[in-house]
């Protein structure tokens, strides 16, 4: 069985499946052969990616959801329990929205298995809170210096100031080259995933 025939074989079980009308939206949109430019699968169909925040929000949105607002589409996606992958900054001197690439996934929303759609639920303002504090998507704050750490035993003199400067410098030049290699990484691999798209579309 071709890969056409499997998407209208997905899409014709979806529709008779009481699905939230977000994840039922979001699934058609994935499958959409006019929106692959704005939002794709990627990871072997078990990650969504849209590689342009501010795109997809002026293309997509008002057509499917009538408004065009990003972060209330994040929201959404976090409602259901949606995790963020990473998002990526490609440009430092355009908004957090504009040429950007952001992914998302959910173990039970997966190219090709309409079956677990039916087990994602909306997430309830208990299960909001338990996972407030520290989102999945973002790491927990790093633990303060040692010399922080030890209450009376603390020095701020110009010294340890100046030495702790010195240590935060370096770490975050550190930061900065691992940021550059996987920003240099993620955009070669999204290259290729788009051609993978294409070539896919052509069969």
């Amino acid at each position: 069985m071709d890969s056409n025939s499997t998407t209208e074989n997905n899409q014709s079980t979806l529709k008779k499946r009481p699905l939230p009308s977000f994840i039922k939206k979001l699934w058609f949109i994935l499958n959409d052969v006019s929106s692959q430019e704005y939002i794709y699968w990627v990871d072997n169909g078990q990650v969504i990616c849209v590689p342009n925040a501010s795109a997809f929000s002026k293309v997509i949105l008002p057509r499917f959801f009538k408004h065009s607002n990003w972060q209330s589409f994040v929201r959404q996606l976090n409602l259901y329990g949606f995790r963020k992958v990473y998002q990526l900054n490609l440009a430092y001197d355009e908004p957090d929205e504009k040429k950007t690439a952001w992914q998302f996934k959910h173990e039970c929303f997966r190219k090709d298995d309409t079956e677990k759609l039916c087990e994602i639920k909306r997430r309830t303002a208990k299960s909001q809170e338990n996972t407030a504090d520290y989102p999945s998507s973002s790491p927990p704050p790093p633990p303060p210096p040692a010399n922080q750490q030890q209450g009376t035993d603390m020095n701020f003199g110009p010294e340890s100031i100046e030495q702790t400067l010195s240590i935060f410098s370096q770490r975050l030049e550190h930061v900065d080259r691992k940021r550059r290699d996987l920003v240099e990484q993620t955009i070669e691999l999204n290259r290729i995933q788009l051609k993978q798209q294409k070539v896919q579309l052509k069969l």
